[in-house]
C-alpha cells in the first residue's frame, strides 16, 4: 500500500511538472495549474514567469547538492535512483550511466527525465525536468574516466547524456522560481 500511494505520488509530480514544461510561453497563465504539484489551483493565482537562464545556473545548484535523484519510467512504472555525477560542458548538464545498468536501456526507451535534489531540512531543493539524451561525446567520456580511476579494469562502460528541453525549480527565500535552460 505505502509503495503504490509512492509511486502515485511520484508519478503526479512527474506529470504535473512536465505540463508545465510544455509550456512554450515565457509567461504562462497557470491560474489553473499548480507550478509544484500540477494540481488545480484558485483562479486567480499570480502568472509564473518562466526566466530562461545560463545552463551554469542549474549545474551550480546541483553541484552544491551533491547527490540527486534521477526518476525514469519502466513498464510504466516510475523508477528513481540517486545519483552524484554531474558536468557542466560545452554548456550543456551531462550525466554518466554505465551502459549495462537499467537506467541506460529506460532512457533510451522514454527519455523524459525528472531530477530532484534537497540540502537538509528546510534547504534549498532543485527540481529539474527535461529530456535526457544520448550522444557518443568521446571527449568527455575521456575526461570522465580520467577524473573517476576505478573506472579502469571496472567494465564500465560509459555513456553519456545531457539533458535538454529543461526547466528547473528552484527554491528561494521568496519562493519557488521556474527557469529554462
Amino acid at each position: 500500500m505505502k509503495q503504490s500511494f509512492i509511486y502515485l505520488v511520484t508519478i503526479l509530480l512527474f506529470t504535473g511538472f512536465h505540463y508545465i514544461h510544455k509550456t512554450s510561453s515565457k509567461q504562462s497563465d497557470l491560474s489553473s495549474i499548480d507550478a509544484i504539484s500540477g494540481a488545480s489551483s484558485i483562479i486567480g493565482s499570480p502568472k509564473i514567469e518562466i526566466k530562461d537562464v545560463d545552463a551554469s545556473v542549474v549545474y551550480d545548484s546541483l553541484s552544491q547538492i551533491g547527490v540527486y535523484f534521477i526518476s525514469t519510467i519502466n513498464n510504466n512504472k516510475p523508477k528513481v535512483r540517486p545519483y552524484g555525477n554531474i558536468n557542466l560542458h560545452e554548456g550543456k548538464i551531462w550525466f554518466f550511466v554505465d551502459k549495462r545498468k537499467a537506467t541506460y536501456q529506460e532512457l533510451q526507451e522514454n527519455p523524459s527525465i525528472e531530477i530532484a535534489a534537497t540540502k537538509g531540512q528546510g534547504g534549498k531543493f532543485i527540481r529539474v525536468t527535461g529530456t535526457a539524451v544520448l550522444e557518443d561525446n568521446q571527449t568527455l567520456i575521456d575526461k570522465i574516466a580520467k577524473e573517476n580511476p576505478y573506472f579502469e579494469g571496472s567494465g564500465y562502460e560509459i555513456g553519456v547524456f545531457y539533458i535538454s528541453d529543461a526547466l528547473a525549480e528552484l527554491s528561494s527565500n521568496t519562493g519557488p522560481s521556474i527557469v529554462r535552460f
